[in-house]
């Protein structure tokens, strides 16, 4: 966004007659923003993959799409103009028609601001500060899709758009009626430093965050998703599992907070009733290699190892480098005595040295029975040189080790 921010500055300055022509040295600045914002929207392909255009839309034909991006606009403007119910996970769906409140009021908000600029295109500072707004709100409309409908934090970098909007408005306003500009400027910005800390006591913690997040917008299945896996994290899973219910019921189709779900149940020994929301998550989203993740290391617990390692040999076709995934695999053929199927897997994990270093016990123990002692003892030592307990499975371990020195 800066550099588009720097190309809007350099075309602005050069059209204002009060501004000195740089002539060629301006359209190399122009140059070298476009060029970087070319590079980095390369680079970013190149890391992640993927274009900002692989991401899938969350709306169907161009009316109901043009129709969100005005919403969105609305949505928006209001947070800047009122930044007092603030909420971290906002609820937003796509409006079903074009013709709804936000698209109206977003197609109002763009006339007026478009008016202003035309009226008031010699004001360089006006112009610019409506520039820093539209560079930063331009990338997130989906009018490219997005990975979220809204986030607050999108706004982070309009705002100094704004402040700058306001600057110019309480400047304009002085030099009319001095008094009444400044006292309104002065109640303002007390009002927002004190949001602003009353701000701060809500991000104390993702707890009070998030049961903010519920008390303001107690209908949104993701502040009651979030809530609950906050309180998850503290082993608070009675409660979590109130809010995971919560959020299933507002929206059905919510494929996570059912597998959270899940989740919250297998630690309270519900483990029937968690199998069933996990595989329901999956049923929602069979594409998503997480819930696929939790069904198996549910369905393993449940010790039902042919489903266990069903699940996880479809979590590797999804992500072939997925190691908790291919680690439980191992596990769930080793249980089922697939001992050449448990070496393969194990064999293949990258990071045995450091995140899996019971792999080498299990390799151990396979290839013993595979017959391969002197891989076993191999595979043992190695376990012993990375586990630094004296258990029962370094004690084992010594005498899967032991037994090639002493053959």
């Amino acid at each position: 966004m800066l550099p588009g921010v720097v190309a809007a500055y350099e075309l602005l300055t050069g059209s204002d007659d009060q501004q000195p022509k740089r002539g060629r040295g301006r359209w190399l600045v122009l140059l070298g923003m476009c060029t970087l914002m070319t590079a980095y929207f390369a680079l970013r392909r190149h890391l992640l993959g993927s274009s900002l255009l692989a991401l899938p839309r969350v709306t169907e034909g161009i009316s109901q799409a043009v129709a969100l991006s005005f919403s969105i606009v609305a949505h928006y403007t209001y947070k800047l103009v009122y930044p007092f119910r603030l909420n971290p996970t906002p609820d937003f769906q796509p409006a079903g028609s074009f013709f709804n409140l936000h698209t109206l009021v977003g197609i109002a908000v763009v006339a007026l601001v478009v008016a202003s600029v035309v009226k008031w295109r010699r004001n360089c500072a006006f112009v610019f500060g409506v520039a820093v707004i539209a560079c930063g709100l331009a990338p997130v409309l989906h009018i490219v899709p997005a990975n979220v409908v809204l986030a607050e934090h999108f706004l982070y970098f309009p705002s100094f758009g704004y402040a700058l909007l306001v600057s110019l408005a309480v400047i304009h306003f002085r030099e009319r009626r001095r008094a009444v500009a400044l006292a309104a400027f002065a109640v303002v910005l007390l009002a927002f430093c004190a949001r602003t800390v009353m701000g701060t006591l809500d991000w104390k913690s993702d707890l009070t965050l998030f049961t903010r997040a519920v008390a303001s917008s107690p209908e949104n299945p993701v502040a009651h998703f979030d809530l609950g896996v906050s309180l998850g994290q503290r082993g608070r899973f009675e409660e979590a599992l109130v809010e995971f219910r919560r959020a299933t019921e507002l929206n059905p189709h919510y494929a996570d907070a059912w597998s959270a779900m899940g989740r919250a149940e297998e630690a309270l020994g519900q483990r029937t009733l968690g199998l069933e929301h996990c595989a329901r998550a999956v049923a929602l989203d069979p594409s998503d290699a997480r819930f696929l993740n939790d069904l198996g290391t549910l369905q393993f617990k449940a010790q039902q190892y042919a489903e266990a390692a069903h699940s996880f040999r479809r979590v590797l076709e999804l992500r072939p480098r997925h190691d908790h995934a291919r680690f439980n695999l191992g596990l769930a053929l080793y249980q089922q005595s697939d001992f050449d199927g448990a070496v393969r897997e194990l064999t293949a994990l990258e990071r045995k040295d450091t995140d899996f270093v019971n792999a080498w016990f299990f390799i151990a123990e396979s290839e013993v029975r595979r017959g391969n002692k002197e891989e076993a003892a191999r595979a043992a030592s190695r376990f012993l040189s990375l586990h630094h307990d004296d258990d029962a499975m370094a004690s084992r371990a010594r005498e899967l080790a032991g037994d090639s020195t002493s053959n």
